[in-house]
């Protein structure tokens, strides 16, 4: 039985061009679809990590990244484009991999993987409304990844959990790592999220209409341009923010 080829680091190091393909699918979609949503963003790490075990299928750490993908795979799961109906994880196959995620990250605590099955595991709990469970998950993430982008993503989570668990001034801060980016559509999602928070027809508590307007109004300036050649996410984001500006009492 032939033996299967184990991974080197200078083989790692070194990408083929299928995984340059995918690297430059990422950065188009980082600058110019801007922000792909914390269940988008996920499923690209997934893709990635997809990539990397098809490539090399021996050793401990590359048993890890199988053990860990099987756990996280109702999180990790493409859509078919092509399907007349999308096929959605049931919130019992979400809870199941939701399990499954925290016991993987208990037992490979010393593994850099582990950091990074919690922002899986925070994106299945958001999904099933274990918000609690996503705070923890995503802040735990946020706080310990080095790829800006990255926190980004969990930063929206944990705000989306904190909002629905009524943490306004969690929700708030965490918005604000993205309302605070240099530009694009990361900036103006969360400049609409902030204003969401004080929107009357958004939140049922805390609401004031002199701060909603403010942060839409700072969304629309962040996404300035002629609408011809704006990219479509932004367009359709500015298009979001007029709405709730002009149904604004």
């Amino acid at each position: 039985m032939a033996r299967k080829k184990r991974a080197t680091l200078k083989e790692i190091k070194a990408p083929d061009e299928f995984q340059v393909t995918m690297g430059k699918a990422f950065e188009f979609l980082k600058t110019w679809g801007a922000w792909i949503g914390v269940g988008a963003g996920v499923i690209v790490f997934g893709i990635l990590l997809g990539v990397f075990i098809s490539r090399y299928q021996a050793g401990a750490s590359i048993d890890r990244f199988v053990d860990f993908h099987k756990a996280a795979a109702p999180v990790l799961a493409q859509p078919d484009p092509t399907a007349e109906t999308v096929k959605q994880p049931t919130d019992e196959e979400l809870k199941a991999a939701t399990t499954a995620i925290d016991e993987f990250i208990k037992d490979n605590k010393r593994s850099k993987l582990a950091l990074n099955a919690k922002l899986t595991m925070g994106a299945a709990a958001l999904r099933t409304g274990d918000f609690e469970t996503a705070l923890v998950a995503f802040k735990e993430f946020a706080e310990g990844t080095k790829d800006p982008y990255a926190k980004l993503i969990a930063w929206e989570g944990y705000g989306e959990a904190a909002d629905r668990l009524g943490k306004k001034a969690e929700a708030e801060q965490a918005f604000n790592h993205m309302a605070e980016a240099e530009g694009g559509l990361v900036k103006v999602n969360g400049l609409l999220h902030l204003g969401d928070l004080f929107n009357p027809d958004t939140t049922s508590e805390g609401a004031d209409v002199a701060k909603a307007r403010d942060f839409y109004e700072k969304a629309l300036a962040a996404s300035e341009g002629d609408e011809n050649e704006l990219p479509p996410a932004i367009l359709v984001a500015r298009k979001t923010v007029q709405a709730r500006l002009s149904a604004l009492p």
